[in-house]
């Protein structure tokens, strides 16, 4: 017991104010970046079995990290009064659902799809939010490690799937649908969950409680919610097209990385 009250007050250790771009949010985007990347590069040739026994333990990585964060909130920080928006179906939440397909799912073409998805509008997810959401940098340090690893952890999944394959650009197509099949299932859940959660979930900011997200929240007030998701969704799209060749051909281009298709397959 006393083993255990002693490990929660150490998890309860409080940082000091954090900035975004401010020295410690910088060394750990210098850091973490530098390891995705070289991690994704070193093991891009990995055979199919050890492929999918990598990503069975980044999985595993997330689902730990996503029960932490929420005994983390319910017991330390709203003491068993659950808050609705931490309920874990966000864009960058999607890796947590969809890489049992590729760890274990025999469709070839659903498991591509669900690849292109997660190097290009998850990669986006995780990119934008570690640069550039301060929401990530909480007064806890274990809260805040645990924000930026997952985000980062997204990152890395981005440029290690691009790498070991070489996408086609008319394949976007197909992360896209899977985009918009989330997207209904998130606004149903918005809709189910719209009272419990006090009229304020927005999950993947498809409504229909107000747009919080900076800028579409002015655009809103002039244009409508509904124009402004359509406009965001729009956004989003174009942004993870970009994610999409970024991962898959600029870096490979300009990093002299080549694909060895063979060791990939065997």
């Amino acid at each position: 017991m006393a083993l255990a009250i002693t490990l929660i007050e150490l998890l309860k250790t409080k940082m000091p104010e954090c900035q975004l771009f401010g020295t410690f949010h910088l060394f750990y985007l210098v850091i973490g970046f530098s390891v995705c990347l070289g991690l994704a590069a070193c093991l891009r040739h990995l055979s199919k079995p050890n492929h999918r026994r990598l990503l069975l333990a980044v999985w595993l990585f997330l689902l730990v990290s996503e029960l932490f964060k929420q005994w983390f909130w319910a017991y330390l920080i709203t003491y068993r009064s659950y808050d609705w928006i931490l309920f874990p179906f966000h864009l960058c939440s999607m890796p947590m659902y969809l890489l049992p397909f590729l760890i274990w799912g025999k469709n070839q073409k659903r498991n591509a799809a669900v690849e292109i998805f997660l190097m290009s509008f998850s990669f986006l997810g995780g990119l934008l939010s570690v640069l550039l959401d301060g929401g990530l940098l909480r007064e806890y340090y274990a809260l805040t490690i645990t924000y930026l690893n997952w985000h980062l952890t997204l990152v890395f999944l981005g440029f290690y799937l691009g790498l070991r394959r070489k996408p086609q650009t008319e394949g976007f197509l197909s992360g896209v649908r899977v985009f918009a099949i989330l997207c209904g299932i998130a606004f149903f859940l918005n809709v189910l969950l719209y009272d419990f959660s006090n009229r304020q979930i927005d999950m993947f900011f498809v409504g229909p409680a107000p747009m919080t997200l900076l800028v579409f929240m002015d655009i809103a007030e002039v244009a409508g919610r509904l124009i402004t998701t359509v406009f965001y969704l729009i956004l989003i799209t174009f942004g993870a097209f970009l994610s999409y060749l970024l991962c898959g051909f600029i870096l490979p281009k300009y990093l002299f990385i080549s694909r060895k298709q063979s060791q990939i397959d065997s």
